[in-house]
């Protein structure tokens, strides 16, 4: 019963992109995934999480999110009749754009391909007209957004679901001009990589060039020990820390001292520290007298309290 109240809805929105912004930049900010989940306002955060182990075989090495989201179960009472939800999306970038699989509550099933068509007017040949291309709108020159979207889902809510999907569409585009104005004003730059793009790292990729170089335990001890200094070639020391080099130091045998001169001279020195009898009496007679501390009473009776 379930399937016959599911409907499939197939359709194309196309979105003019402004002249002045350049397809690299339209690409990067497509394959930022977090530009694209985003554009849902009811969307609260996202997380990177591993493939589901119901994903299909072509899914796997796929970027997924966990989507939290946010939706209004009872209307009209905020967020007492509010209630958050969480669903996984599939992200596969692609050299002309990106490709989404989203598993949305309510047994929604979305697919959307984002491409960015068309040809950059001063640098590249428009392209060839297809048929069919006069009833979507496209323009005939400059460059364009287009998403082909497949919804499967109840067929009480397809018209809310393909609304939705429009509207996301030109906020998609506002977006990139957005970030194109905050390169004009050199904001953009720090957001982006040294080789100018806005890449996205893919968990799941496990080819040679993404996969972290993992060092042996030994090579992590050596890569604790601190580098010596680095001096200038023209640096000297000071003359108190300089020492001469090791092919002028002489290496000499160590002098051991022999002979009864040698311990005499220690026998005088203890005897000369030594007081007489006279010096311990005059000591004896000039000391100071004790001092009491607090508790240290002695009685002839009592004995000592």
């Amino acid at each position: 019963m379930s399937k016959l109240l599911k409907k499939k809805e197939v359709f194309t929105v196309v979105t003019p992109i402004p002249s002045y912004i350049p397809r690299r930049l339209a690409l990067d900010i497509l394959h930022s995934h977090s530009e694209v989940i985003t554009l849902n306002p009811l969307v609260l955060g996202h997380t990177k999480i591993s493939p589901p182990h119901n994903a299909s075989p072509d899914e796997m090495q796929s970027t997924w999110y966990a989507i939290h989201e946010r939706v209004q179960v009872i209307p009209g009472t905020g967020k007492v009749g509010a209630k958050e939800i969480t669903f996984n999306g599939c992200f596969h970038d692609m050299p002309w754009g990106l490709q989404t699989h989203i598993y949305a509550p309510f047994g929604i099933d979305m697919r959307v391909r984002y491409r960015i068509a068309g040809n950059q007017p001063g640098v590249e040949p428009p392209e060839h007209r297809e048929l069919g291309f006069d009833s979507l709108d496209i323009p005939a020159d400059g460059l364009y957004l287009r998403e082909d979207i497949e919804i499967r889902c109840n067929i009480s809510i397809v018209s809310f679901v393909k609304a939705q999907a429009k509207a996301a569409s030109k906020d998609m585009v506002d977006r990139i001009i957005r970030k194109a104005e905050l390169l004009d004003s050199g904001a953009l730059k720090a957001m982006m990589a040294p080789d100018g793009r806005l890449k996205t790292l893919n968990p799941n990729d496990l080819s040679q060039k993404n996969r972290p170089v993992s060092q042996s335990p030994a090579q992590q001890r050596m890569s604790m020990i601190p580098e010596p200094p680095q001096y200038p070639p023209d640096y000297q020391p000071h003359p108190m820390y300089a020492q001469a080099p090791v092919a002028n130091q002489q290496a000499t045998p160590r002098q051991y001292p022999t002979g009864p001169d040698y311990y005499n001279q220690f026998n005088q020195q203890y005897t000369a520290s030594v007081p007489g009898p006279n010096e311990q009496q005059q000591q004896q007679r000039w000391a100071p007298p004790p001092m009491e501390l607090p508790g240290d009473y002695y009685y002839q009776h009592g004995g000592a309290r």
